[in-house]
């Protein structure tokens, strides 16, 4: 029992180790804490969420251009990652974008080599990311000190949400191939992988209530005037209509559609073209995911 929760103990750190580069303790690994480390992913987007979050609150306090603090908030999730999602989501745009056979495509997938697809690629969602930072940061800006802020948080929660559904394909789509690192990691977790499943989803679940929260405090100001959050903690939420929480909330149920539909739309074309996933395929779809999420939060902004 002792030795199975020292291998509990290792799983975030190797979760960490492998996809940020905040530095960890190094550790053995095991096969039960590698595979045990898939439940953990979702947490180092809780991190990048909070150091993005707290990063865009410092530059409100301040006159910063909206497209400098934009780059800024940009460049938070590359340098806690390495870029390594980034290099997943090129290789996959030149397989996709080469339309040969599914052989064919796995194969440009190991190919080290950065195409014109690639580019392109990186260009055009670096572009929609950049512009959607830039709306949400400038509204934010603005409309200071009443502009609750919502769709910036749920860009900021969308790191979270969407390592939680690229954990989550890693459990329920087949590996394409029978080599490399996911490969490895799927098969480590598969003895329990209904287990971890179901800790994912509770995790994505918690992690959407709780943005759901932060989404009706802001719209309150209870969490940036100190009088509403004391009225707050006296009279709770109880005297305020339904049809104005529910509004308050909406971001929230906007994150999940966009968040959801794309994992739908991955793990489909997954199977359909690759007939099956790998790591490079998990990159490609944390990239994408967060891009649409900061692209639909941006419309949001501007409609409401």
């Amino acid at each position: 029992m002792k030795r199975k929760w020292l291998e509990i103990i290792k799983a975030p750190l190797i979760a960490f180790a492998r996809y940020s580069k905040i530095p960890m303790p190094q550790v053995v690994w095991s096969e039960e804490a590698f595979g045990a480390s898939v439940v953990f992913f979702p947490w180092v987007g809780a991190v990048i969420g909070t150091v993005f979050w707290i990063i865009c609150q410092l530059f409100l306090g301040n006159p910063i251009p909206s497209t400098v603090a934009a780059l800024v908030l940009a460049v938070v999730p590359l340098m806690l990652t390495g870029g390594f999602h980034l290099d997943g989501y090129m290789d996959t745009a030149d397989a996709r974008g080469s339309y040969q056979s599914r052989e064919k495509k796995l194969e440009i997938l190991k190919d080290p080599r950065v195409g014109a697809f690639a580019v392109i690629g990186v260009l055009r969602q670096a572009g929609l990311y950049l512009a959607s930072l830039i709306v949400l940061y400038g509204n934010a800006s603005e409309g200071l000190p009443n502009e609750p802020q919502s769709f910036m948080l749920m860009t900021a929660g969308s790191f979270f949400v969407v390592r939680c559904l690229s954990a989550l394909a890693v459990l329920t789509v087949r590996p394409a191939r029978s080599e490399g690192m996911l490969y490895e990691e799927a098969k480590s977790a598969d003895p329990n992988k209904k287990v971890f499943a179901t800790v994912i989803l509770l995790e994505l679940f918690v992690g959407l209530i709780v943005l759901c929260m932060g989404s009706v405090f802001l719209y309150e100001g209870i969490l940036l005037d100190k009088m509403s959050f004391a009225l707050f903690c006296r009279n709770g939420l109880s005297g305020q209509p339904f049809g104005r929480l529910l509004c308050e909330a909406a971001p929230v149920g906007l994150l999940a559609v966009v968040c959801g539909s794309t994992y739908f739309w991955f793990v489909r074309m997954c199977r359909r073209e690759f007939g099956g996933i790998t790591g490079d395929l998990a990159g490609y779809f944390v990239v994408v995911c967060e891009v649409n999420a900061a692209v639909v939060m941006a419309i949001g902004e501007l409609i409401a």
